[in-house]
C-alpha cells in the first residue's frame, strides 16, 4: 500500500516521541509488517536534526515500490559531519551510523535554504517471535 505523509517538528521536549508515534500511524495504515527499522532510522534523523540543527524541521515519508523513504528537512544549511569512528564510552554520537545500517541507501541534499537528510529503508517480512525465543532474532544485511 502506498502513500505520503509529513509532519512539521518543532525542537521542544517531546518532539522526537511525537515524530515516532506519527511515523508509527502511517507505518501501521501502511501494513508495513516489520516497523522496527523504519521507526528507528526515522529517529534518529529527527532527534540529529533537532540537536544540531536547532530549528524546525519538517519530516516527510513515503512507501512505494518496496520499501519507505524518511527525509527531514531543516532550515541549517551546514551538511552533517562525516561519520567518525565513534567513541565507545560516548552516549551519543552514533545516529548516522545506525541509518547507514538500517537504510540501504541515505544522502544528504544540501540548498540555500538548508538540507534534507534522507534515507531508503527495504519493507522486509516480520520476523516472529516463538515460545522459545526470548527475543526476536536481529536481522542481518550482507552489502
Amino acid at each position: 500500500m502506498a502513500g505520503e505523509r509529513q509532519l512539521r517538528v518543532e525542537p521542544h521536549p517531546g518532539a522526537t516521541g511525537a515524530a515516532r508515534r506519527f511515523v508509527s500511524r502511517a507505518l501501521h495504515d501502511w501494513q508495513v509488517p516489520d516497523p522496527w527499522p523504519i521507526l528507528l532510522a526515522s529517529h534518529e534523523l529527527v532527534a540529529n536534526a533537532l540537536r544540531h540543527a536547532r530549528t524546525p524541521a519538517l519530516l516527510r515519508i513515503r512507501h512505494r515500490d518496496g520499501r519507505v523513504r524518511i527525509e527531514v528537512a531543516d532550515t541549517d544549511p551546514r551538511a552533517p559531519c562525516r561519520i567518525p569512528e565513534p567513541d565507545p564510552m560516548a552516549p551519543s554520537g552514533r545516529g548516522l551510523l545506525i541509518v547507514a545500517l538500517l537504510a540501504d541507501r541515505w544522502g544528504v541534499e544540501l540548498a540555500a535554504t538548508g538540507k534534507t537528510i534522507w534515507a531508503e529503508v527495504p519493507v522486509t517480512p516480520a520476523t516472529p517471535v516463538t515460545p522459545t525465543s526470548p527475543v526476536a532474532p536481529v536481522p542481518t544485511r550482507t552489502r
